[in-house]
C-alpha cells in the first residue's frame, strides 16, 4: 500500500458521521468519481449479498439490475477473489443495516 493510500485510509477512519463523510467525498471526488465509486460499491454489495444469501444471479443479471456494464461486475468479482476480506466485511455490515 502506498503512503498516499494509507493517508486516505486514515482520513476515512476520521469520518465519524454520515454528513461529514458526504461532505468529504463531495470535496475530494470529481463528479465522475462520485458516480462511479458508489456504483462500484453497490456492485460489491450485491455480489456479497448473493454470496451470503445463496441466491443465484449471473453477472449479466447484476449488471442489468444496477445499470452497469458486465465488465464492471466481472472486475469486482475478480477483486473479491483476491481481497483481504475488508470489502466483504464492510458490505456485510451495509447489508445488515
Amino acid at each position: 500500500m502506498s503512503d498516499r493510500t494509507a493517508t486516505l485510509g486514515r482520513a476515512l477512519v476520521l469520518l465519524n458521521d454520515e454528513e461529514t463523510s458526504r461532505g468529504f467525498l463531495q470535496d475530494l471526488l470529481t463528479p465522475a468519481e462520485r458516480e462511479t465509486i458508489p456504483n462500484r460499491l453497490e456492485v460489491f454489495r450485491m455480489l456479497i449479498e448473493v454470496k451470503l444469501t445463496g441466491r443465484k444471479k449471473t453477472h449479466a443479471q447484476i449488471a442489468k439490475e444496477l445499470d452497469v456494464a458486465v465488465g464492471v461486475v466481472d472486475r469486482a468479482a475478480n477483486a473479491l477473489r483476491s481481497s483481504d476480506g475488508s470489502i466483504e466485511k464492510v458490505c456485510a455490515q451495509l447489508i445488515a443495516t
